[in-house]
């Protein structure tokens, strides 16, 4: 029975509260709590919520967003997004939003801050011989040393064996009184071995010296006609202890009878019910009682806080920081640039190597480089492994050697047609900037959220493509024999090899330095100790950042050949009023001095241009956007090409990369890409970019970083076209033969089947030709394969 009754039970389950709809409920008594006189309490303040609009503020001098993005977008998503970059500031204020929260969050009316005071007690305390001392002369006459006591007992039949050498110490005690302790040794934080009380020596005579038993000797006589005899070493130090022990004595004789007199002018007797002290039969005991109870009382009221206010949450809100003032629930816009952020200003001043030489025949001078070369400079971060800036190009050479590279286009652009003048749709247009002063730029500001000294600023050279890397540099890294001959030798070789492949470059040397000497930002004034001859086959990023993390082990560096140059760069903090500021997409900054080909006062500012910085993925190291940027970073890694068999001279290959809006037959690139300097073109923006050639290698691998400015609405036409060739370097007067040959086709398009931005690593089959809606074709017309391109936005 007893389990049935267990198993039929049931338990009973309580149905769930629904909460109150607080709309709902306003609204359907809205008459009742009209007339209600404690409405205040269940309904909103009306003046609650604040609406304002703030004015946008920017940096530039014209709007980030291009004149034409609003006419281009067409998805909703896209015009909400240009929105946020182009309409003022919403502001939402709550008047009394420091009460919306519970007691413990409350505005603090009084101000004032319950805070307990550490408790120290003798117990917790290390004993300290010095603190014992310190403490000893705030309390009153002092004084310790050794003296020779004899047996309290009497002082007959004393002699000097009779005496024991202690360690005295004499302090004042808590009710005015002198106590004379005694110790085996100098630790007087032990307990003593004795103590002679001297307030049983007030109304007795002085202390004074005597001849009984020892030299230097003097009797403390008491009260009862006992005495404690003590001796010094010498006279003068039985006399300096006379002379101490008398001040003691005095002064609690002085305390005691000023005390006295205080106490008789007290009539109503003691707070605690105590006798009169006149009619008591112990007067000064009432009076020691009373003094002490006085201030007991008053100790126990010093430092008494709100035992409610004691608990552990009152003592957070109480202990933070204050400034005088309520904290400020005023609203204000994020600030546009981060000010934790390091802003870097490089300023590359000059390249210079040992062979130099005039460029123009029959001239003396300029003396110059005999041929270009070209630097780009990034930030590669040795600790984390990666690269955490965007690259800056600069062009150092002198106006004669530029001329030594044809300004026309290459020849690989001609089935495309000749380019439009014209800005088509979607292609960036420069605005304010004059394109001639920009051609050439120097200087350039680095942004680094998490400084540290395992950053690098790195600078990679280039020059026209010669032939193999080894033999190009030889001439550089001799440093005997004729310089001169040797110069006007690699000269002639440059003019001829500018003429015909002046389009296409070759890696050449590198070189890398600390940017900071530590994790506190400060930038380090060391300077570039070598130029470093590049390896034909540590060309990948990997291979770098292995060289950067054994930078500081000479032992590792030591077996890199290194190349006779000398590059100049100042580095510094970014000055507040530096002018002539560009953003990463050519946008002036405020202060800007409009620059145009005529204006001449304005030839001595350069432009300074800002670089992107990457940050990591993590959402905690990611800044607002506040100004609009619409990039996208292409970088070749690798090509493997040595199993086709189509094309057998495919050796110097060059890869060059085309931003296209559609695959039809006879569309042309957009003019999106960034061009370096030292390429043909006018203006900043190019319809090709090319990356470094490698001689004689079919599997080359590649370093470059493309900058593509992206249109405001994308679509699935928009694809990167990479076509490749192969150069001819090594020319025969006899045949004439063509500068490239292609040998082979491949894209990459930029949305996924979803409509987002591809971004990470691909793996691109090669195509052998490039057939109209080449979009469209799989696999099966794959070559070789083309590593992957990571394109991070």
């Amino acid at each position: 029975m007893r389990g049935s009754v267990y198993s039929s039970y049931e338990p009973m389950k309580t149905a769930a509260s629904e909460p109150v709809d607080y709309e709902s409920y306003i609204v359907k008594r809205q008459s009742e709590i009209q007339h209600d006189t404690m409405r205040s309490l269940l309904s909103f303040p009306a003046d609650d919520v604040i609406s304002t609009v703030k004015p946008r503020e920017r940096r530039t001098t014209i709007d980030t967003v291009p004149p034409e993005a609003t006419k281009e977008a067409s998805g909703l998503f896209v015009k909400e997004c240009i929105k946020t970059y182009t309409s003022n500031w919403s502001l939402i204020e709550h008047k009394y939003e420091a009460y919306a929260s519970d007691y413990l969050h409350l505005p603090r009316g009084d101000g004032s801050e319950p805070l307990l005071q550490e408790q120290v007690f003798e117990l917790d305390e290390e004993p300290d011989i010095d603190d014992d001392i310190a403490s000893s002369h705030k309390e009153g006459v002092t004084k310790l040393g050794w003296l020779y006591k004899a047996p309290a007992y009497g002082v007959s039949g004393l002699s000097i064996r009779s005496f024991k050498r202690r360690y005295f110490h004499l302090k004042q005690l808590p009710d005015n009184s002198y106590i004379l302790n005694f110790y085996k040794d100098e630790k007087i934080s032990k307990d003593p071995k004795g103590a002679i009380y001297l307030d049983s020596c007030i109304g007795a005579h002085v202390v004074s010296l005597t001849s009984k038993a020892r030299k230097h000797a003097f009797e403390v006589r008491m009260q009862d006609q006992s005495s404690h005899l003590l001796a010094a070493d010498t006279e003068s130090e039985a006399n300096d202890w006379i002379a101490t022990i008398n001040l003691a004595l005095q002064s609690s004789i002085e305390a005691h009878v000023s005390q006295t007199l205080k106490n008789e002018h007290d009539k109503n007797g003691d707070e605690c019910g105590l006798e009169n002290p006149k009619s008591s039969m112990h007067p000064e005991l009432v009076k020691y009682a009373r003094e002490t109870d006085q201030k007991n009382s008053l100790a126990r009221k010093e430092g008494r806080q709100n035992v409610i206010k004691l608990y552990p949450d009152f003592q957070d809100r109480y202990n933070k920081p204050k400034h005088g003032k309520a904290p400020s629930t005023h609203v204000e816009p994020p600030a546009i640039l981060k000010s934790s952020v390091h802003r870097v200003l490089v300023d590359c001043k000059s390249i210079s190597f040992t062979l130099r030489g005039v460029v123009i025949d029959g001239a003396d001078e300029p003396v110059t480089n005999v041929e270009p070369f070209f630097v780009t400079l990034a930030l590669y971060d040795a600790q984390a492994g990666k690269k955490i800036s965007a690259d800056l190009h600069v062009d150092l050479n002198h106006p004669l050697v530029r001329r030594m590279v044809p300004n026309r286009q290459a020849s690989h652009i001609k089935r495309s047609s000749t380019v439009s003048v014209e800005t088509r749709t979607g292609e960036p247009n420069l605005q304010v900037v004059d394109k001639e002063w920009v051609a050439h730029p120097k200087k350039g500001i680095f942004s680094v959220t998490n400084p540290h000294n395992e950053i690098f600023i790195v600078a990679k050279i280039e020059k026209v493509l010669q032939g193999s890397i080894k033999s190009c540099t030889q001439p550089y890294m001799k440093s005997d024999g004729d310089n001169h001959k040797v110069a006007a030798k690699v000269l002639k070789h440059a003019k001829s090899a500018c003429q015909r492949l002046g389009q296409y470059r070759m890696p050449f040397a590198w070189t890398a330095k600390p940017l900071f000497d530590n994790d506190k930002g400060h930038i380090s004034n060391t300077t570039f100790e070598y130029v470093y001859r590049q390896e034909s086959n540590k060309l990948a990023q990997e291979d770098l950042l292995k060289f950067l993390s054994d930078f500081k082990k000479p032992e590792k560096l030591s077996k890199l050949e290194y190349i006779e140059c000398e590059l100049q760069l100042g580095i510094d903090s970014v000055p507040t009023d530096l002018p002539n500021i560009l953003t990463s997409s050519y946008i002036p900054v405020k202060p800007y001095a409009p620059m145009t080909s005529s204006n001449q006062s304005m030839t001595s500012q350069e432009p300074v241009l800002e670089v992107d910085e990457f940050l990591p993925t993590s959402a905690s190291e990611q800044h607002i956007n506040m100004e609009h940027t619409n990039h996208c970073y292409v970088y070749p890694k690798f090509l493997n090409y040595d199993n086709q068999k189509t094309f057998a001279k495919a050796r110097n290959i060059a890869v060059v990369a085309e931003f296209r809006d559609s695959d039809a037959e006879g569309t042309k690139p957009l003019q999106s890409f960034y061009k370096p300097p030292g390429m043909a073109g006018v203006g900043p923006f190019t319809t090709h970019v090319s990356a470094a050639v490698l001689h004689h290698n079919e599997k080359p691998e590649f370093y470059e970083e493309w900058k593509l400015s992206l249109p405001t609405q994308l679509h699935h036409g928009h694809h990167i076209l990479f076509s490749f060739y192969h150069v001819v370097v090594d020319t025969n007067a006899k045949k004439k033969e063509s500068n490239q040959l292609e040998v082979g086709y491949a894209w990459l398009p930029l949305l996924t089947k979803d409509g987002r931005v591809g971004c990470g690593e691909h793996l691109i089959p090669v195509a052998g030709v490039l057939q109209p809606g080449y979009l469209s074709l799989h696999e099966q017309l794959a070559l070789g394969r083309v590593g992957r391109r990571r394109v991070p936005t």
